[in-house]
């Protein structure tokens, strides 16, 4: 069975009080000394500890290792997800093996960005559902064919991806661009997302994105490839969590 985590910051976690709903918590930051940081935060705990590195970790992980450990053993995390958001120095690469080794000591599950994978080779790999090329199930089966084991961010499509890059709409965005003439919307069954092509004066745009009911494929496909265990940002994902949940539930 799969399970989703809800990824949510100390403002969000009131919201999800008295649910079901696993929880991964954006609370930590690693200063420049590299000492551990919570937010001030009543949560006791939740399902995965999310924990953002450096690009650059050029300070020793003795205190950071001790005080993951302090707050992996006093509070009920079962897994940590350890992310960098730059390219990976040989310092932070290391830096990742060394938590990812202590987690493991501890029995806690250990999820990694792609970056860090080189340096955590039993962890599982955090892969993006928003797939724009090619097809989805086939690159889901291609990322296990590299890393093996992996795990699901979930993360809905609202793109324009015409010229020679892609970029990102906002939901206003996205309802006048479907409004213009001739735009319609159609249903990719390779991307398992919705599209629209239409032109404007000189121009052409080719809009991609999810709907509750792509978002619920997804994760049945991720499902089905033998994928266990997926994220979502809860403020992505807060408007179909009934969709979402009954999919889980495979109804």
């Amino acid at each position: 069975m799969m399970k989703l985590c809800l990824c949510v910051n100390s403002g969000e976690i009131p919201a999800l009080a008295g649910t079901q709903w696993p929880q991964a918590h954006f609370l930590y930051r690693i200063s420049p000394e590299g000492m551990l940081q919570r937010a001030v935060c009543s949560a006791g705990g939740g399902a995965v500890m999310i924990l953002s590195l450096p690009g650059s970790a050029a300070f020793s992980a003795a205190a950071l290792l001790r005080d993951v450990s302090c707050e992996l053993a006093n509070r009920p995390y079962g897994g940590v997800l350890l992310d960098c958001e730059t390219d990976a120095s040989d310092g932070t690469l290391a830096l990742a093996g060394q938590l990812a080794r202590r987690c493991g000591e501890l029995g806690k599950t250990v999820t990694v960005d792609a970056k860090l994978r080189p340096a955590c080779p039993g962890a599982a790999v955090l892969v993006s559902s928003a797939v724009t090329s090619g097809g989805y199930r086939e690159y889901l089966q291609r990322a296990i064919s590299q890393y093996g084991r992996l795990a699901l961010l979930l993360r809905p499509l609202r793109a324009d991806l015409s010229g020679a890059g892609s970029s990102r709409l906002t939901a206003e965005q996205l309802a006048r661009a479907q409004a213009q003439p001739g735009a319609g919307s159609f249903f990719s069954q390779s991307l398992c997302a919705q599209y629209c092509h239409y032109g404007q004066g000189q121009s052409s745009h080719f809009l991609i994105w999810d709907t509750p009911r792509t978002l619920s494929q997804k994760l049945t496909l991720a499902r089905s490839a033998g994928i266990k265990t997926a994220f979502a940002l809860y403020g992505e994902v807060s408007h179909c969590l009934t969709e979402l949940s009954l999919t889980l539930r495979g109804a």
